[in-house]
């Protein structure tokens, strides 16, 4: 497989149990961190983390949590609701992975169940069709993407926020009835999410990634990050790759050394030694990106985005802004994928 996605992300909550009073710092920050080797729908209920960590956000809403209401129970459900659509219909229709109708298909369903009775988060959804490289993509609020081109690592989309106004984005919300009708409240709907549809080069590295990381993380250090990731693949990829041997499953942790130049002994790994290698250096970009948003985030001299924005708005905030973080990058490699599974989702 030549779709490659690791994720990572940090709680919110572990950070203000760090800056409770008289608790001490961690000697260090670690991600929690994932990849396309583990597959499957991991259940998240037990999991110390507030609404951003699920990767459906709504950066105000933590507030919630004071009067009683968990703020990520909301995230939690259009998540469950979404992966039993998904399951329910499989992937091999491309109208069964629409991001537009599985979000509206999950709120509306959510709301008629009316559980929970409040909460609110932004969403971002993508979907890849691997053989192809063609990424569509919805957005409601402030979470985004970037996209790395797989040449040097310039960043050919940035993230756009779909904001009402400074640090009020787009979102659903859940509230009853009766308190909706009392207010006159209108809210925002599926349909006021924004649509586009990009087309990967080969190689192309996306990320995809909660306010948290984007109010935080400069775009050049996000970059500088990407480019190391990327140039351990081309270190490998430029070396000699053998097929997998028969018998071995290309596993083993030796190479190979040949004579095929005279004067020069070529290193030959295995297709399977070079997947692991950049399997490993895109769980690592994910971590080291999630944590440097969480050391951002906690520094109060930092000059991040979120700082500049609100400078902008006339706002007078300094350094960064703790948020629950979560990224997932996205590496199409195509060459040896379309031909594998040709009517594949992600």
């Amino acid at each position: 497989m030549r779709a490659i996605i690791a994720s990572a992300w940090h709680s919110k909550a572990r950070l203000y149990e760090v800056l409770k009073p008289g608790s001490k710092a961690p000697r260090e920050i670690r991600p929690t961190t994932n990849s396309s080797g583990s597959t499957g729908y991991q259940s998240l209920a037990s999991t110390n983390a507030g609404e951003d960590a699920l990767f459906h956000v709504r950066h105000e809403a933590s507030g919630r949590i004071i009067f009683g209401v968990d703020p990520s129970l909301f995230s939690r459900r259009i998540l469950r609701n979404i992966y039993e659509r998904v399951t329910a219909t499989g992937l091999t229709e491309r109208e069964q992975c629409d991001p537009m109708s599985l979000l509206k298909h999950a709120y509306s369903r959510l709301v008629e169940e009316g559980e929970p009775e409040y909460g609110s988060s932004t969403v971002t959804f993508a979907s890849i069709d691997p053989a192809t490289g063609t990424l569509d993509t919805l957005q409601l609020g402030d979470s985004g993407l970037m996209i790395f081109s797989a040449r040097d690592a310039q960043i050919t989309q940035e993230p756009d926020e779909q904001v009402h106004g400074f640090n009020h984005p787009f979102q659903l919300t859940a509230l009853p009835r009766a308190e909706l009708q009392r207010h006159g409240l209108e809210l925002d709907q599926p349909e006021h999410a924004r649509i586009a549809r990009y087309q990967l080069r080969p190689n192309d590295l996306v990320l995809i990634a909660t306010d948290g990381l984007f109010d935080n993380v400069p775009a050049a250090v996000l970059q500088h990050v990407v480019q190391d990731c990327l140039s351990v693949a081309a270190a490998t990829e430029q070396g000699s790759v053998a097929p997998s041997k028969a018998g071995n499953g290309g596993g083993g942790g030796t190479s190979e050394t040949t004579d095929a130049n005279p004067g020069t002994a070529e290193m030959v790994i295995t297709r399977h030694q070079a997947d692991r290698v950049e399997m490993n250096s895109l769980v690592k970009a994910a971590g080291d990106i999630t944590t440097l948003a969480t050391l951002y985030s906690l520094d109060p001299k930092a000059k991040t985005p979120f700082s500049q924005r609100a400078k902008q708005a006339g706002r007078n905030f300094k350094g960064g802004k703790i948020d629950d973080v979560t990224a997932i990058l996205f590496w199409w490699q195509p060459s040896m994928y379309a031909n594998a599974v040709p009517n594949a989702k992600l």
